[in-house]
C-alpha cells in the first residue's frame, strides 16, 4: 500500500470516529435530558403563514436551566389563555401581542404581564368587565404579530391593543426578519419536527 493511500486510509478512519464521536455525545446529552431533565416536547406546530403556532389544546411544562418549571395550557385557538366565546356587552376587550415576554416564559399564566394587567383593572375600575387576551408566542416579533392579528386576533373583536416591545432584543430581532429573502423561512419544518422530538434540542 503506498504511503498516499495509507493517508486516505486514516484520514477516512478518522472523520468516521470523528462522525461516531459526535453521535454518540449528542445520543448521550439526549439521554441526560430524558432521565434527569425531562422536557414536555411539541408546544409548537408548523405554520404556513406565521412559521410557528402554538398548539391547540396543548398541555405540558416548560423547564429550562434558568426558570422554575412552569406549567402550559393552550386553549382551542391556540394561544396561552382560557377560553373566549363571544364578547359580551359589558366587556372591554384588550389583546396583548408580543413574543416570550408576553406569552410569560418562566412564569405561570395568570403570572403574565396580560393577566395581571387584567386582574388590576377588573380590581380597581368598575362598570366594564376588562379581558386582557394573551396572545404572545416565543420567537415572534412585530411583522409576527401583526399578521396574527390581521389574520385571527380581529374576530376577537379588541377594543384596544397592546404590543408588547423588548428593547433588549426586539429591534434587532425585527431587523434581521426584515432582512431575509421570502424564499428563506426564519422557523423551517427541521426545526419543528426536531423540537417535537428531541428533549435536548
Amino acid at each position: 500500500m503506498t504511503t498516499l493511500k495509507k493517508k486516505q486510509k486514516n484520514t477516512g478512519i478518522n472523520i468516521c470516529v470523528s462522525i461516531l464521536s459526535l453521535l454518540t455525545l449528542f445520543v448521550l446529552v439526549e439521554i441526560a435530558f430524558r432521565l434527569f431533565y425531562p422536557q414536555n416536547t411539541g408546544l409548537y406546530v408548523k405554520s404556513s403563514t406565521l412559521g410557528i403556532i402554538l398548539k391547540p389544546n396543548y398541555r405540558g411544562a416548560i423547564h429550562n436551566w434558568w426558570y422554575k418549571t412552569v406549567n402550559v395550557k393552550i386553549n382551542s385557538i391556540g394561544l396561552r389563555d382560557r377560553e373566549y366565546g363571544d364578547k359580551k356587552n359589558n366587556s372591554f376587550r384588550i389583546i396583548a401581542l408580543g413574543d416570550s415576554q408576553t406569552f410569560g416564559l418562566g412564569v405561570e399564566a395568570e403570572d403574565a404581564y396580560p393577566k395581571v394587567l387584567e386582574k388590576l383593572l377588573n380590581e380597581k375600575l368598575s362598570g366594564k368587565r376588562f379581558e386582557v387576551v394573551n396572545t404572545g408566542v416565543s420567537g415572534y416579533v412585530t411583522s409576527h404579530e401583526f399578521k396574527y392579528l390581521k389574520d385571527s386576533g380581529i374576530y376577537l373583536k379588541p377594543d384596544l391593543l397592546l404590543v408588547g416591545f423588548f428593547t433588549g432584543h426586539d429591534f434587532a430581532d425585527n431587523l434581521s426578519f426584515s432582512e431575509m429573502s421570502q424564499k428563506r423561512t426564519h422557523y423551517n419544518t427541521f426545526d419543528i419536527w426536531l423540537s417535537s422530538k428531541s428533549q435536548a434540542y
